[in-house]
Protein backbone atom coordinates (compact mmCIF):
# COMPACT_ATOMS: atom_id res chain seq x y z
CA UNK A 1 0.00 0.00 0.00
CA UNK A 2 2.82 2.31 0.84
CA UNK A 3 4.41 1.54 -2.41
CA UNK A 4 1.42 2.35 -4.29
CA UNK A 5 0.76 5.84 -2.01
CA UNK A 6 4.80 6.41 -2.99
CA UNK A 7 3.65 6.01 -6.92
CA UNK A 8 0.61 8.38 -7.10
CA UNK A 9 2.49 10.60 -5.26
CA UNK A 10 5.59 10.46 -7.77
CA UNK A 11 3.11 11.12 -10.83
CA UNK A 12 1.00 13.55 -9.27
CA UNK A 13 4.18 15.69 -8.38
CA UNK A 14 5.85 14.75 -12.58
CA UNK A 15 2.10 16.00 -13.76
CA UNK A 16 2.82 19.34 -12.12
CA UNK A 17 6.39 19.77 -13.29
CA UNK A 18 6.13 22.55 -16.33
CA UNK A 19 6.59 21.37 -20.27
CA UNK A 20 8.09 23.50 -22.71
CA UNK A 21 5.32 23.21 -26.07
CA UNK A 22 6.63 24.01 -29.37
CA UNK A 23 4.44 24.90 -32.35
CA UNK A 24 5.75 24.98 -35.53
CA UNK A 25 4.86 26.12 -39.03
CA UNK A 26 5.28 25.43 -43.03
CA UNK A 27 5.12 26.86 -45.69
CA UNK A 28 3.74 24.14 -47.83
CA UNK A 29 2.23 21.47 -44.95
CA UNK A 30 -1.10 22.53 -43.59
CA UNK A 31 -3.18 21.83 -40.45
CA UNK A 32 -6.04 19.92 -41.19
CA UNK A 33 -7.80 18.35 -38.74
CA UNK A 34 -5.74 15.78 -36.75
CA UNK A 35 -2.68 15.87 -39.43
CA UNK A 36 -0.08 18.27 -41.05
CA UNK A 37 -1.10 17.98 -44.65
CA UNK A 38 1.38 18.83 -47.85
CA UNK A 39 -0.44 17.26 -51.11
CA UNK A 40 -0.20 17.49 -54.78
CA UNK A 41 -1.39 15.37 -58.13
CA UNK A 42 0.27 12.34 -56.80
CA UNK A 43 0.62 12.08 -52.98
CA UNK A 44 -0.87 13.05 -50.09
CA UNK A 45 1.86 12.95 -46.64
CA UNK A 46 0.24 13.44 -43.13
CA UNK A 47 2.92 14.23 -40.76
CA UNK A 48 2.64 14.26 -37.09
CA UNK A 49 4.70 15.40 -34.56
CA UNK A 50 3.27 15.20 -31.27
CA UNK A 51 5.55 13.13 -28.90
CA UNK A 52 8.07 14.20 -26.28
CA UNK A 53 11.55 16.26 -27.87
CA UNK A 54 9.09 15.34 -31.34
CA UNK A 55 8.57 12.63 -33.66
CA UNK A 56 8.99 12.95 -37.88
CA UNK A 57 6.16 10.65 -38.19
CA UNK A 58 4.33 10.67 -41.28
CA UNK A 59 1.88 8.74 -43.46
CA UNK A 60 2.45 8.79 -47.14
CA UNK A 61 -0.45 7.94 -49.77
CA UNK A 62 0.07 6.60 -53.22
CA UNK A 63 -2.77 8.50 -54.91
CA UNK A 64 -2.46 7.22 -58.39
CA UNK A 65 -3.61 4.43 -60.13
CA UNK A 66 0.25 2.86 -60.76
CA UNK A 67 2.88 2.27 -58.18
CA UNK A 68 5.10 4.75 -56.86
CA UNK A 69 8.82 4.06 -55.24
CA UNK A 70 10.41 5.73 -53.24
CA UNK A 71 14.52 6.15 -52.18
CA UNK A 72 15.13 6.29 -48.63
CA UNK A 73 18.81 6.34 -49.25
CA UNK A 74 18.50 9.56 -50.95
CA UNK A 75 15.58 10.58 -48.68
CA UNK A 76 16.64 12.91 -45.57
CA UNK A 77 15.39 14.49 -42.07
CA UNK A 78 17.37 17.82 -42.12
CA UNK A 79 17.91 19.28 -39.00
CA UNK A 80 20.33 22.53 -38.08
CA UNK A 81 21.71 21.81 -42.27
CA UNK A 82 22.60 18.29 -41.18
CA UNK A 83 21.52 15.74 -43.50
CA UNK A 84 20.88 12.07 -42.13
CA UNK A 85 19.64 9.75 -43.92
CA UNK A 86 16.11 7.46 -43.91
CA UNK A 87 17.69 4.61 -44.61
CA UNK A 88 20.96 2.94 -43.27
CA UNK A 89 22.94 0.25 -44.69
CA UNK A 90 22.73 -1.86 -41.58
CA UNK A 91 20.65 -4.90 -40.18
CA UNK A 92 19.06 -4.77 -36.82
CA UNK A 93 17.49 -6.69 -34.73
CA UNK A 94 13.83 -5.93 -34.04
CA UNK A 95 10.40 -7.74 -32.27
CA UNK A 96 8.12 -9.08 -34.99
CA UNK A 97 4.31 -9.56 -33.75
CA UNK A 98 2.90 -12.01 -35.73
CA UNK A 99 -0.79 -11.51 -36.04
CA UNK A 100 -2.17 -14.21 -38.21
CA UNK A 101 -5.12 -12.72 -40.41
CA UNK A 102 -6.69 -16.71 -39.71
CA UNK A 103 -9.00 -17.64 -37.49
CA UNK A 104 -7.96 -19.54 -34.87
CA UNK A 105 -4.62 -18.94 -34.67
CA UNK A 106 -2.13 -17.42 -32.09
CA UNK A 107 0.15 -14.39 -32.66
CA UNK A 108 3.17 -14.98 -30.98
CA UNK A 109 6.09 -12.39 -30.86
CA UNK A 110 9.68 -13.13 -32.52
CA UNK A 111 13.41 -11.18 -32.57
CA UNK A 112 14.78 -11.17 -35.93
CA UNK A 113 17.60 -9.33 -37.68
CA UNK A 114 15.73 -7.29 -40.30
CA UNK A 115 17.56 -5.58 -43.17
CA UNK A 116 15.07 -2.49 -44.42
CA UNK A 117 14.78 -2.05 -48.00
CA UNK A 118 15.96 1.08 -49.72
CA UNK A 119 13.65 1.21 -51.90
CA UNK A 120 10.01 0.88 -50.77
CA UNK A 121 6.57 0.44 -53.50
CA UNK A 122 3.78 2.16 -52.96
CA UNK A 123 1.13 0.73 -54.45
CA UNK A 124 -1.87 2.13 -56.20
CA UNK A 125 -3.92 3.86 -53.67
CA UNK A 126 -2.32 2.57 -50.92
CA UNK A 127 -0.44 4.05 -47.58
CA UNK A 128 2.71 3.70 -45.93
CA UNK A 129 4.35 5.00 -42.84
CA UNK A 130 7.72 5.84 -41.44
CA UNK A 131 8.74 7.20 -38.30
CA UNK A 132 12.24 7.76 -36.98
CA UNK A 133 13.80 10.60 -35.39
CA UNK A 134 13.32 12.85 -32.79
CA UNK A 135 13.50 16.46 -33.67
CA UNK A 136 15.22 16.97 -30.73
CA UNK A 137 17.88 14.73 -29.21
CA UNK A 138 17.99 13.36 -25.61
CA UNK A 139 21.38 15.51 -25.22
CA UNK A 140 20.05 18.70 -27.14
CA UNK A 141 17.41 20.04 -24.94
CA UNK A 142 18.80 19.65 -21.34
CA UNK A 143 21.50 22.28 -21.61
CA UNK A 144 19.18 24.64 -23.53
CA UNK A 145 16.64 26.80 -21.90
CA UNK A 146 14.41 27.74 -25.00
CA UNK A 147 12.70 31.62 -24.56
CA UNK A 148 8.98 31.78 -24.01
CA UNK A 149 7.49 33.52 -27.50
CA UNK A 150 7.27 34.16 -30.83
CA UNK A 151 9.44 33.42 -33.54
CA UNK A 152 9.97 34.19 -37.01
CA UNK A 153 11.66 31.66 -39.85
CA UNK A 154 14.95 34.10 -39.54
CA UNK A 155 14.77 33.92 -35.39
CA UNK A 156 13.20 30.67 -34.98
CA UNK A 157 15.50 28.40 -32.43
CA UNK A 158 14.38 25.02 -34.13
CA UNK A 159 13.49 24.34 -37.84
CA UNK A 160 14.14 20.79 -39.83
CA UNK A 161 12.92 19.38 -43.10
CA UNK A 162 12.14 16.41 -44.35
CA UNK A 163 12.92 15.87 -47.94
CA UNK A 164 11.59 12.61 -50.29
CA UNK A 165 12.85 11.04 -53.36
CA UNK A 166 9.74 9.63 -55.30
CA UNK A 167 9.72 8.28 -58.86
CA UNK A 168 7.10 5.84 -60.65
CA UNK A 169 10.06 4.21 -61.44
CA UNK A 170 11.44 1.32 -59.16
CA UNK A 171 15.12 1.94 -60.74
CA UNK A 172 14.98 5.61 -60.49
CA UNK A 173 15.85 6.13 -64.42
CA UNK A 174 13.13 8.45 -65.20
CA UNK A 175 11.82 11.02 -63.65
CA UNK A 176 12.48 11.65 -59.92
CA UNK A 177 9.89 14.17 -58.08
CA UNK A 178 11.65 15.75 -54.79
CA UNK A 179 9.44 17.04 -51.99
CA UNK A 180 10.94 18.89 -49.34
CA UNK A 181 8.90 20.12 -46.68
CA UNK A 182 10.45 22.43 -44.47
CA UNK A 183 8.90 23.34 -40.54
CA UNK A 184 10.35 26.03 -37.81
CA UNK A 185 9.22 26.80 -34.45
CA UNK A 186 7.09 29.96 -34.62
CA UNK A 187 5.71 29.98 -30.42
CA UNK A 188 7.14 28.63 -27.44
CA UNK A 189 4.80 27.94 -24.57
CA UNK A 190 5.36 26.71 -21.29
CA UNK A 191 2.81 25.38 -19.53
CA UNK A 192 1.68 22.72 -16.81
CA UNK A 193 2.69 19.40 -18.15
CA UNK A 194 -0.95 17.90 -17.21
CA UNK A 195 -2.61 21.09 -19.39
CA UNK A 196 -1.01 19.75 -22.67
CA UNK A 197 -3.08 19.59 -25.34
CA UNK A 198 -1.90 17.08 -27.96
CA UNK A 199 -1.55 18.74 -31.37
CA UNK A 200 -0.06 17.00 -34.71
CA UNK A 201 1.96 20.59 -35.56
CA UNK A 202 3.52 20.59 -31.67
CA UNK A 203 5.82 18.78 -29.47
CA UNK A 204 7.15 19.27 -26.09
CA UNK A 205 9.60 18.57 -23.06
CA UNK A 206 9.97 18.93 -19.64
CA UNK A 207 11.23 22.79 -18.87
CA UNK A 208 14.79 22.85 -17.89
CA UNK A 209 15.16 24.46 -14.20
Amino acid sequence: MRFLTTLLFIFSLASCYPSQVFKTASNNVFLKGNSCVFENDSVKIEYNLWAERGVVSFELYNKLNTPLYIDWKTSAYITSNRSLNYWQDETVKTTITDNSLFLNSNSKSVSKSVKYDRVSIIPPLSVISKSTYNILPKEYHKKTKYSVGHYKPDNTPISFRSYLAISSSEDFKGTVNYIDNSFYVYQVDEVKSKNKKPSPDSFWIIASK
